[in-house]
């Protein structure tokens, strides 16, 4: 699978377990394809906006409420990726 060569890995064994899982659970037939990884492995990493990271939170949250909105919505955004969502906190 040329998709499985090309990626770069970021997360390393953990983020390759996870893609492994993500193909035999998506799978329909004896064998994992491409389109049963995850979009970021099929597609590579898209560069993210400001908007798609950092959602704008609503109501009334206290600072921990908030951040684990903000970390929820970030792991969305990279496809589980946390290597990735790290990163566009940095």
């Amino acid at each position: 699978m040329d998709a499985l060569r090309k990626y770069a890995w970021p997360g390393n064994v953990r983020e390759l377990r996870t893609a492994v899982e993500h193909g035999v659970v998506l799978c329909r037939g004896d064998k994992i394809g491409i389109r049963d990884l995850p979009p970021v492995v099929r597609n590579g990493p898209q560069p993210m906006s400001e908007e798609s990271v950092r959602p704008k939170v609503q109501g009334d949250l206290n600072l921990k409420e908030a951040e684990k909105e903000l970390i929820v919505h970030t792991l969305k955004a990279t496809a589980g990726n946390r290597t990735l969502a790290a990163k566009s906190w940095a």
